[in-house]
């Protein structure tokens, strides 16, 4: 045992020497040098060549490998073998079965066993996959590295059987025999590559690149553990909506007698429960991996990456990162699942109006009456939603949900979505008078590359950031737990040449998911895209911006001192490694009243106008007056109104949007507020905010968030239990005769209202009176009428 120890320890020297950046991506089962290789073949190991002379160096590549070349590879981006060194040494780390050898081929002729796609979404690349037949070489170890080190983003090799090579992002041990790593290589006899059903595994070196490695995965890893955080601070937040809600109406429809109503909220409990367990198994997690980012940014100042000690122990870091990242997605898309099945987040106003009370398919006399329903549920209980919100979730289920449940009793809302009705209790006793309604008629009617920002189904707060007079420029996320902000990863100066020292007006397109700010320098103001690592210029500015957001088509809309603006076709632009190499993009500015537009906007599609059809507005706020302008259909049309519920004499710098989510942030530090949508009204010119949460004081600051994704912020608003009330079409019914058309405002219904919805469409020309024969397909089978009040 003591001469594995000094052989190994020999072995690392050597490799440290050469170049002391030991890279692993993915998680080592065991990283012990000599580890099922026979001591007495280990000293041959000590003559692998230095490789660091060659390192980023490129290489004649024959014209075989230019034809017909395939594209695997971790990233699955297309390479070419042998044309860039990118690894200066390898060594012996385990000899194993290893899965990504049995099932972790996307290309090749394992392609039909591989398992990896949902896992982590890489592949392994074979040598006789790649190189033709006749330009291979007898299989050795050297053989193998030569090969694989020249394939991007792999960090090991294996060799199995004495011949067989492949290169791979990382490894994994699975149960096997007892069987060793005995078979000779087949172009050198003195060394063993591989058994008949274990692999030789090897480690390759990184070209001193250590550091920078750090630094990328520390960013990565931060990124994963705001998302995770801001995911488990809303999981818990809706967990304790729901269970607030639920225990409420269970005591008030327990009392009443009303089971269906005490078994829904049973039901809501538990998702509860679900969401907060989720958020639980993820703290651990998150909590992991804050330690190990924290633990690296000391390691990150010392400047001490040429000793060995700190080399280790950063790979070390990175690879506990790295086997953490699988146990980390998991549980984010988890909590993701269950977040966006309590928030849909996809209000569109006006949606209920298409929803009819469901007595009125038993009985239009009862029409009025609280009713309370039961059906099977499409899926979990949703909470916070107003009632066009629930609608609207039940139009996205468009071939499953016929109605839903609405509970608007509480501080929060619930609502059950029902792909059919069974049975149903109206109270009949909460009617002062049974009265008519007038129900709505339906109508029938040379560049650079620049990284996706990785929306996923919920996104953070961003914030991008300028202190001082340009000192440092970054990218921050907003905990709304604390209403801190915390850094993401930092945008140097010299990332441009010249220097800029400010970027502000960012949004993230929609089109492609690409982050876009304006950036602003001595020789002007530019549109330039941003990522972790790269800026790229994309179109020079009219004037220096200060608010900017994409609408749904990708055209970016952008307000400064003198005007508002708007470029199209941003997405289809070049992204410019240079500002010198920008053409004229033609802009179309429209000049208004200084300052006349606030320090940041949103973009969003409703039917604030009563016309049957969405319109895509922009909307910005300057202390207390809202400027709401209609983009889409065209003229631009401008509407004033006045802002309820926020303080007075704000500077609002931070406007984040989240599918029909709106949240404005004070630059002052006075806190965070939800637009409540439904109240806008261009008719009265006001528009309500709720105190979503707190934040902190800023300068210089924008924010922005993933525009097709659910909001990272705790949403706020109470429940609402009337669709938009815009003017809209509407019949009267009447006991006889034809119907007579009139146009009036739909009335609101009074808060806390229970109401049982059925969708118009679904349900028009039928009737859903009880057949305890159960032979009808859409009718009750049950009807109970309760001559008291649920209360």
């Amino acid at each position: 045992m003591q001469m594995k120890r000094t052989t190994a320890l020999l072995i690392f020297a050597l490799c440290a020497g050469s170049c002391v950046a030991l890279r692993q991506t993915r998680s080592i089962s065991h990283v012990d040098v000599a580890s099922n290789f026979s001591s007495s073949k280990l000293p041959v190991m000590l003559n692998i060549p230095q490789y660091k002379k060659d390192c980023w160096q490129k290489r004649p590549v024959s014209m075989s490998f230019l034809q017909g070349r395939k594209n695997p590879g971790a990233g699955l981006e297309p390479f070419t073998p042998y044309e860039e060194v990118l690894k200066d040494g390898f060594m012996p780390i385990d000899c194993v079965k290893d899965k990504l050898f049995l099932s972790g081929d996307k290309f090749g002729d394992g392609k039909f066993s591989y398992k990896l796609e949902n896992v982590s979404n890489v592949s392994i690349v074979h040598y006789t996959e790649i190189v033709p037949k006749e330009d291979r070489k007898p299989m050795t170890q050297k053989v193998c590295f030569e090969f694989c080190r020249t394939v991007p983003e792999m960090s090991f090799f294996g060799i199995i059987m004495g011949r067989d090579c492949y290169c791979a992002p990382y490894y994994k041990m699975v149960a096997d025999d007892s069987s060793m790593c005995d078979q000779l290589c087949e172009g050198d006899s003195t060394l063993v590559c591989g058994g008949k059903s274990k692999s030789s595994i090897f480690s390759m070196h990184m070209c001193a690149s250590t550091q920078a490695d750090l630094k990328k995965a520390s960013i990565a890893t931060n990124m994963m553990v705001g998302d995770l955080k801001t995911r488990m601070t809303l999981a818990n937040a809706l967990s304790g909506k729901m269970q607030e809600a639920a225990e409420l109406n269970q005591k008030i429809f327990g009392k009443a007698g009303d089971p269906a109503s005490s078994d829904l909220m049973q039901i809501a409990k538990e998702f509860a429960g679900e969401l907060e367990e989720s958020a639980r198994k993820a703290n651990r997690i998150a909590d992991e991996l804050h330690g190990l980012k924290e633990e690296a940014n000391t390691l990150d100042g010392k400047g001490a990456f040429d000793e060995s000690d700190t080399v280790t122990k950063a790979e070390r870091l990175m690879e506990k990162m790295d086997a953490d990242e699988p146990e980390a997605v998991e549980k984010r898309k988890a909590m993701s699942k269950l977040i966006k099945l309590a928030s849909p987040g996809q209000l569109e106003l006006g949606s209920g109006l298409q929803y009819y009370p469901m007595m009125y398919f038993v009985d239009k006399k009862y029409a009025e009456t609280m009713t309370t329903c039961k059906g099977p549920l499409v899926d979990k209980p949703i909470v916070g939603e107003s009632i066009d919100g629930c609608a609207s979730a039940c139009d996205a289920e468009i071939h499953n949900c016929v109605g839903f449940m609405y509970y608007g009793t509480g501080p929060s809302s619930l609502c059950f979505l029902y792909s059919g009705f069974k049975s149903a209790m109206y109270w009949t006793g909460c009617d002062k008078a049974p009265a008519k309604k007038e129900f709505v008629q339906i109508q029938q009617s040379a560049s650079v590359k620049i990284e996706p920002w990785g929306c996923g189904s919920v996104s953070s707060a961003w914030q991008s950031q300028t202190t001082g007079k340009g000192d440092v420029t970054s990218i921050q996320r907003l905990n709304v737990s604390t209403g801190k902000y915390e850094l993401v990863f930092e945008i140097p100066k010299s990332r441009t040449k010249p220097e800029f020292y400010s970027i502000n007006s960012c949004a993230i397109n929609p089109q492609d998911d690409i982050l876009y700010c304006t950036m602003q320098m001595d020789v002007g103001s530019f549109l330039v895209a941003i990522d972790k690592n790269e800026v790229a210029f994309v179109a020079k500015m009219p004037q220096w911006q200060y608010a900017g957001i994409f609408d749904k088509k990708g055209n970016y809309y952008c307000n400064g001192e003198k005007s508002w603006s708007v470029l199209s076709g941003v997405t289809d632009m070049a992204k410019k490694s240079s500002l010198y190499s920008l053409r004229g993009e033609k802009f179309e500015e429209h000049f208004v009243e200084a300052k006349s537009l606030g320090a940041d906007m949103a973009e969003f599609d409703q039917d604030l106008e009563g016309k049957g059809s969405n319109q895509a507005w922009i909307i910005s706020m300057v202390n207390e007056d809202i400027t709401l302008i209609r983009v889409e259909p065209k003229p631009y049309t401008t509407h004033k109104l006045k802002a309820k519920g926020i303080p007075a004499g704000k500077s609002w710098a931070s406007v984040w949007s989240f599918k029909a989510s709106i949240f404005f942030g004070a630059e002052d530090g006075s806190g965070v507020y939800q637009l409540d949508l439904p109240s806008m009204a261009i008719e009265s010119k006001t528009a309500t905010f709720i105190k979503a949460g707190e934040s902190a004081k800023l300068l210089w600051n924008d924010g922005f968030g993933c525009p097709k994704a659910s909001g990272g912020i705790i949403p706020t608003l109470p429940p609402n239990p009337k669709p938009n009330p815009f003017t809209a079409k509407t019949t009267t019914e009447k006991p006889e005769g034809p119907t007579t058309t009139t146009t009036e405002k739909v009335p609101p219904p009074k808060i806390g209202q229970v109401l049982c919805m059925a969708k118009l469409s679904k349900f028009e020309g039928t009737t859903l009176k009880p057949n305890p024969s159960g032979k009808c397909k859409q009718c009750l089978r049950k009807l109970v009428k309760a001559q008291r009040c649920y209360e």
